[in-house]
């Protein structure tokens, strides 16, 4: 093997390091085309991105009474890199400000707002938990699991330091433990709760106060008189199954007699291990009814009773629950189907469906209309205007992609390494992004660092000028316009530097290069 293609190689990889070694890195427009949380408003988006390997970035945008306007827009985009790739698992957006819980180990927290210029500004901040309960983090779990917001105030599930109740105005926090007045967090000690078993799992705000979720109990707290309700009972009407916890209580708040659900933890005959259901709570009966078997694992409210639902790794769905408290159809057939879904979301886009959906929000606009978000591994997508007559429109979606001048005066292979470890999934090709000056029929070929030729990647296929509507401004046609690491035969490649060579009837040709490491 020649010296120098080490040297290429061992190169590129070292500044494929550093650029994910940045820290605290700002940015217009999107950092990743890999979305995975949501929060914001109407007029306000917030989206946590990620790069491999574990590189998350804080997304933003501000409609400014004209979001759908500017959503496709990257110049209306900000990001910030968040410092030392924190494990992020938890966000809420309220009261002007986004909320990130990270770093849980340590029980930080970060706050990122707007500036003036629209750039994103980020500070620490920390829970006052005394130095004798850090000390006897072996006996007590005092980590945040989740955030919510109740448009003033922030509310962490802190398990068994219960509700921390935050005021971000006054900078003040305060404890909630079910069944017990409100205390200081400096007052938290191994006495304060009762037992492990009843840690909390979960926190959300209903149309009164909060809704707190423990293993055994579902706690109710009321905003007007600081008093704790633990009377919805633990019971299923499903004798099949047998309760073993409570995961997560929320309730639906557009109605006047709002509708609870819970995800929870059972054992039973219908499933042979242990399984998580979606239920819903009879308040007429005091008991939880099955909603479906197989409990989703993103759930996000539309208006008219609409239920959006990701189950499995990239499975959305739709179904029409009743705005009362029965359930009138257990597992209840999709209102509008997977396949409707991908459709709006990939229909003229020349894009494959993303491998992976993260995250779905609805956020309403009017009374009877809003706009609903999905984070995937393949960019954020966003159906504006939906109601209950129609939960999905057309698509649009927001992706990283860099202008691209015509006449192949610039290509790029994305991304430009390509790991052998993963050959096998959707992750490991790359995909060569180029732009015509017109209308042409297109071949893309590999060859190897001697300049053999080792696959035909497209022979003679039409591709738009991206000024004649060409997928997001360019030529690239993502579901044929790729390289998976194979060669004529099918058989992976050795690790090394490969070419690529673009060319067209039209003229207009390019070259290029990726690298595949071990």
């Amino acid at each position: 093997m020649r010296a120098d293609f080490w040297l290429v190689l061992a190169g590129a990889l070292l500044s494929f390091s550093r650029i994910h070694a940045q820290e605290c890195t700002s940015l217009k427009g999107i950092a990743s085309n890999h979305a995975v949380l949501l929060s914001g408003s109407s007029d306000t988006l917030w989206a946590l991105t990620r790069e491999e390997p574990d590189r998350y970035a804080i997304n933003t945008v501000a409609g400014d009474g004209n979001l759908n306007a500017k959503i496709t827009d990257e110049s209306k985009w900000n990001a910030l890199y968040l410092c030392k790739t924190p494990d992020v698992h938890s966000m809420s957006y309220g009261a002007g400000i986004l909320v990130v819980l990270h770093d849980t180990l340590k029980n930080n927290f970060s706050t990122f707002s707007r500036a003036a210029d629209g750039s994103i500004r980020r500070k620490a901040h920390s829970f006052p938990w005394s130095a004798r309960v850090m000390q006897n983090d072996s006996i007590m779990q005092i980590s945040a699991v989740s955030v919510t917001n109740d448009g003033k105030r922030f509310f962490f599930a802190c398990q068994d330091g219960g509700v921390v109740q935050w005021d971000p105005v006054l900078d003040k926090m305060s404890m909630l433990i079910p069944g017990q007045a409100e205390k200081t967090l400096e007052s938290l000690n191994s006495d304060t709760v009762t037992s492990p078993d009843k840690r909390i799992n979960a926190v959300s705000v209903n149309k009164n106060g909060l809704l707190v979720t423990t293993p055994e109990k579902v706690w109710k707290y009321s905003f007007s008189d600081s008093s704790w309700d633990s009377s919805i009972t633990a019971s299923l009407n499903e004798s099949s199954y047998t309760l073993k916890k409570f995961v997560s209580v929320f309730s639906r708040n557009d109605t006047l007699r709002p509708s609870l659900y819970g995800l929870i933890n059972v054992s039973g005959s219908v499933h042979e291990e242990d399984s998580v259901i979606l239920c819903k709570y009879d308040t007429v009966s005091s008991i939880w009814q099955v909603l479906m078997d197989n409990g989703p694992q993103v759930i996000s409210f539309g208006h008219g009773g609409v239920v959006y639902v990701v189950s499995g790794k990239n499975k959305i769905e739709a179904f029409l629950d009743t705005l009362v408290s029965s359930v009138s159809e257990r597992n209840p057939r999709a209102l509008v189907g997977s396949a409707v879904f991908q459709d709006s979301m990939i229909r003229s886009l020349s894009i494959e469906y993303p491998e992976y959906v993260n995250d779905i929000m609805y956020s309403p606009v009017t009374d009877s209309t809003g706009n609903l978000w999905i984070a995937t591994s393949g960019g954020l997508f966003f159906s504006g205007n939906v109601s209950p007559d129609e939960v999905v429109r057309s698509c649009l979606i927001v992706k990283r992609a860099p202008s691209l001048a015509s006449g192949l005066e610039k290509t790029y292979a994305r991304p430009g390494i390509l790991k052998s470890g993963i050959y096998d999934s959707k992750a490991s090709r790359t995909v060569f992004v180029y732009n015509l000056s017109k209308d042409a029929k297109v071949t893309i070929r590999i060859y190897d660092y001697n300049m053999d030729h080792v696959k035909t990647v497209i022979s003679g296929k039409f591709r738009k000028a991206g000024k004649n509507g060409g997928p997001m401004g360019r030529s690239t046609v993502e579901a044929e316009d790729s390289w998976d690491g194979r060669n004529e035969n099918g058989k992976m490649v050795a690790p090394g530097v490969y070419y690529y060579k673009i060319t067209a009837d039209s003229g207009e040709r390019a070259f290029g290069k990726c690298i595949v490491a071990k």
